[in-house]
């Protein structure tokens, strides 16, 4: 995995490599199964195009609604709330793959709207931060690092 991490004004970004087949990740990225593995065991809800999820935290409980889907190249969430986060309402977040060869994906992911400005901005980027290379290691070893309320 290589793990490119970029801050901008209006969002969190991460672009990172994972030796992993891209059908893969994007079911680590769609699936309840799959984001429970890597973000919070406490993931429930619909991961259908139109469907909400819940992530629950040791903060709160996160609802986004899938907005798009692409398989196996785009996930898009809107965020209906974040009861430990409210900053995270309405930002978006994106999970976009392309396929580097058969065994390795680019993940180009984006928190739109989670603005350096925000108050939980640096507790939020380090979280993805650790999230993100949990994701990683999840479709790369079978063995993630997700949260627990």
């Amino acid at each position: 995995m290589t793990n490119d991490l970029i801050a901008t004004t209006d969002s969190y970004h991460a672009d990172l490599t994972i030796n992993a087949p891209i059908d893969s990740v994007f079911a680590a990225v769609s699936s309840a199964e799959g984001l429970s593995g890597w973000w919070t065991t406490d993931t429930g809800g619909s991961p259908e195009l139109g469907g909400e999820l819940r992530f629950t935290f040791r903060d709160g409980i996160a609802v986004m609604r899938v907005e798009e889907r692409t398989s196996p190249a785009l996930e898009r969430w809107t965020c209906l709330g974040h009861s430990g986060q409210p900053e995270w309402a309405h930002t978006t977040v994106t999970f976009r793959l392309t396929e580097v060869n058969p065994a390795a994906t680019r993940l180009e992911f984006t928190h739109g709207g989670l603005r350096p400005q925000l108050d939980c901005y640096e507790h939020c980027s380090a979280g993805w931060n650790y999230l993100t290379r949990s994701l990683a290691s999840y479709v790369e070893t079978g063995t993630g690092h997700p949260v627990s309320p």
